[in-house]
């Protein structure tokens, strides 16, 4: 040890004795590179005295090769060391060099790049993520991904939840490439591609999420659109056609193959040529070329063949389609087929201007017509207004298709009997309008109007029924004299039809000022109805129905009055007809209905010995869905029984009524209000209506009393009346009793009922109470009725 302690700061050498005694030769020298001391041995008894010199000499060279060895050795690992050093210096730049290409792609790169944590919130994003979402990189950091994906929280798709990652080894895709909605920081939805992986630092490691994301929103816009344009291209109702420039088909539709008869397959490669029609010449087809090139389109329409031979008109539209560099690449065609849409265009014209029934001119053609006669220079005409007779009882006793038959037949009877030159047209229902051009006055109006009652008066056939008439009533208006203008002319000559037919039909009239006199007045009184219902100005009068074994009276016929407030009555004739045209007969017989129901209670109060009160039903009111809930509503409101009120009908109603009118009718006499039959006899029905439904009383019309007993005819039908309603089981009432030897005849034969007169006038309700206390007589009628 002290040798080698002396060989460490340079070369030592010395004799040791071991304890075996035998001498060695120890030289020691420090090894600097090897950081140790090198120390060599000989053994004395090996070397002869005479080289000690020699051998001790040996022993330094010795000494010197080792440590020549030992600084090449130190020479060696310090080399190996700079090598080691040098690699590592090279990873370390190579590392940093790969970071710094990492931060870069991460941060330039094209798509969207986030990574999250194992619960979804926000670890690193880079700018391009950031500006698809609208956030900047520190509002997101620490966000939970669900905030721009609402999908994930209403679990629609997608997750990045720990549960989904938990299994999966490092770099598995957790989610394949898909289109996802995402919301903007401003709300708006948009559409981005996300691949999302798993990155761990050790298989073991949780790791981290990995989100790559690209702005999908205008690819799916645009595959939107390429479907859209696919479905339409296959389900639009319109042929379409694809075709090159020069006009071989590329692509049709279904609709093409529908309209035109040809499969695609037969079509695909052909020229569109081989659907020409041969309708249209060369000159055609050079114009649409020529609008196509200077234009880009062409519209029009255009005759073509289908497959089995038969032509069609179609509507088309030929559209050249440009590509990107501007010059045309095709042509796409849309096209409908028109023909049957062209025919009912035809047909409605038809249609709009002349009547289907009868094929005359309708009403819109036949006022252009006389428009027109009228703007000739120094004209002369007359119009004539046809109205056919009682069509309405036609139609009801033998059918609509009878009445149909009636008008064709008056339209060729007036053809026949009026000039060819004068124009005919049908104007309404059972209306015709003839025009006379050159009419020089009413003599000449007048032969050409009894011409055509006459015409109209031949018989003819219908349904079955030979020899059927019927009648014609005119009015007439002449231009200049009457009108200035077609629409006043028609007006006139309408106004005049009215006046021939109130003198009972089969006549003319001519226009005068007195019509239209007439005309304001009903006009005013309309207006003055509806005052007068709303300002309640009707009242009812109540007029006795006597029984003529005893002359007691029994009950009593409710009849509307209505007085002005300047205190004039206006009698139900004028009135009654004005309010059933207008529907105001509705209110005021509802109002009737409750007013004598509230009178019917009074008297009862009283102790007055009415069992009834009659009240007069109107068609409208009947035709009402709500007469019987009326009926019983006024009934309840004055708390009267219903058999002491009886509905009055007219035959009229009967006859033209339906199965809802034969129920309400029935319900209505099931409520125990009785029904009674005015008018009876001057209908045009048959008595097949007694059997129908539930009547209980009859009232024989004043026309069939007023001359008896003089008239042998009349008393035939009162007596044949009386003996009918008796088989029947039908109470049977005569109106319109005035004199004691009407009363008498009635009595002797066998009448029940009656009321008119003789007894009184209809009275306001005071006055009519007061006929209770007398006894009605011979002298009494005649007091009571003034």
């Amino acid at each position: 040890m002290p040798l080698a302690a002396a060989g460490a700061a340079g070369l030592a050498a010395d004799v040791i004795t071991p304890p075996d005694d035998v001498p060695l030769l120890v030289a020691a020298a420090m090894v600097p590179a090897a950081n140790a001391v090198l120390i060599a041995t000989v053994a004395t008894a090996d070397v002869v005295d005479d080289v000690r010199g020699v051998a001790f000499l040996s022993a330094i060279t010795a000494a010197a090769c080792l440590v020549v060895v030992g600084a090449l050795t130190l020479l060696f690992v310090q080399r190996q060391r700079l090598r080691v050093a040098l690699a590592e210096a090279d990873q370390k730049a190579a590392l940093h060099a790969a970071e710094e290409r990492f931060r870069a792609t991460f941060e330039q790169a094209a798509e969207g790049i986030a990574h999250l944590d194992l619960d979804g919130r926000f670890l690193r994003v880079n700018e391009t993520l950031c500006a698809l979402l609208g956030y900047g990189r520190a509002d997101l950091l620490g966000r939970s991904y669900a905030d721009v994906r609402p999908n994930i929280r209403a679990g629609a798709g997608g997750s990045t939840s720990r549960e989904a990652v938990s299994s999966l080894p490092s770099g598995t895709v957790v989610e394949a490439r898909s289109d996802q909605p995402h919301l903007t920081r401003a709300g708006k939805e948009i559409w981005l591609s996300c691949v999302q992986s798993i990155a761990r630092d050790t298989p073991e490691g949780e790791g981290y999420i990995i989100l790559m994301a690209s702005d999908a929103t205008a690819r799916i816009v645009a595959e939107h659109h390429l479907t859209l344009a696919e479905a339409v291209f296959t389900n639009t109702q319109e042929g379409l056609v694809v075709t090159d420039l020069a006009g071989r088909i590329t692509a049709v539709n279904p609709a093409f193959v529908a309209i035109t008869g040809h499969g695609e397959a037969e079509v695909l490669g052909q020229n569109m040529r081989f659907l020409n029609s041969g309708r249209h010449d060369r000159l055609f087809y050079q114009l649409l070329w020529a609008a196509l090139k200077d234009n880009g389109v062409w519209r029009g329409e255009i005759w073509n063949r289908r497959k089995d031979g038969a032509l069609y008109l179609q509507q088309t539209v030929i559209s050249t389609v440009y590509g990107r560099t501007g010059a045309p690449e095709s042509y796409v065609g849309a096209f409908n087929d028109i023909t049957q849409a062209r025919k009912s265009e035809l047909e409605v014209d038809r249609l709009t201007r002349y009547d289907p029934l009868t094929g005359l001119p309708n009403r819109t053609l036949i006022f252009s017509l006389i428009e027109h006669e009228l703007t000739r220079p120094d004209t002369q005409c007359a119009v004539l207004y046809i109205d056919i007779d009682h069509l309405k009882t036609i139609n009801d006793s033998l059918g609509f298709a009878a009445g149909d038959e009636v008008l064709r037949a008056a339209a060729q009877h007036l053809r026949k009997a009026v000039p060819e030159d004068a124009t005919i047209g049908r104007y309404g229902a059972d209306e015709f309008v003839v025009l006379i051009d050159g009419c020089e006055g009413p003599k000449e109006a007048i032969r050409f109007a009894d011409r055509l009652i006459d015409a109209l008066g031949e018989p003819f056939a219908a349904e079955g029924v030979s020899n059927l008439f019927i009648n014609a009533s005119i009015g007439i208006s002449l231009y200049p004299e009457d009108a200035s203008d077609a629409e006043t002319l028609l007006q006139h000559a309408h106004s005049a039809l009215y006046q021939a037919k109130s003198r009972g039909g089969r006549t003319y009239a001519f226009y005068t000022d007195a019509l239209t006199r007439d005309a304001r007045a009903r006009v005013e009184l309309v207006a003055n109805l509806r005052r007068a219902l709303a300002e309640h100005e009707f009242t009812v009068h109540y007029q006795p129905i006597v029984r003529l074994e005893d002359q007691t009276i029994v009950g009593a016929e409710a009849l509307v009055r209505w007085v002005t407030p300047e205190g004039e009555m206006i009698g139900p004739d004028r009135f009654i007809p004005v309010a059933e045209e207008t529907g105001l007969i509705v209110p005021l017989g509802d109002f009737v209905l409750a007013t004598a129901c509230t009178q019917m209670a009074r008297w009862r109060t009283a102790g007055l010995p009415c069992a009834f009160v009659a009240v007069n039903i109107s068609a409208g009111q009947l035709n009402a869905t709500d007469i019987c809930a009326k009926t019983e509503a006024a009934l309840a409101a004055a708390g009267v029984p219903a058999d002491s009120i009886e509905f009055e009908i007219t035959e009229s109603m009967l006859f033209g009524a339906d199965s809802g009118a034969e129920s309400k009718l029935k319900r209505i006499a099931e409520l125990g209000v009785r029904i009674a039959i005015d008018d009876f006899g001057t209908g045009y029905s048959s008595l097949a209506y007694l059997k129908r439904f539930p009547i209980s009383r009859l009232k024989i019309d004043q026309s069939f009393v007023r001359d008896l007993p003089a008239s042998a005819v009349d008393g035939e039908l009162v007596r044949a009346m009386i003996a009918m309603a008796r088989a029947l089981d039908i109470e049977i009432l005569a109106e319109g009793v005035e004199e004691a030897a009407q009363m008498a005849f009635l009595v002797a034969n066998g009448c029940t009922f009656g009321q008119g007169y003789f007894w009184s006038r209809p009275l306001p309700p005071e006055r009519f109470e007061a006929l209770f206390s007398n006894a009605f007589g011979a002298a009494g009628a005649k007091s009571a009725s003034r």
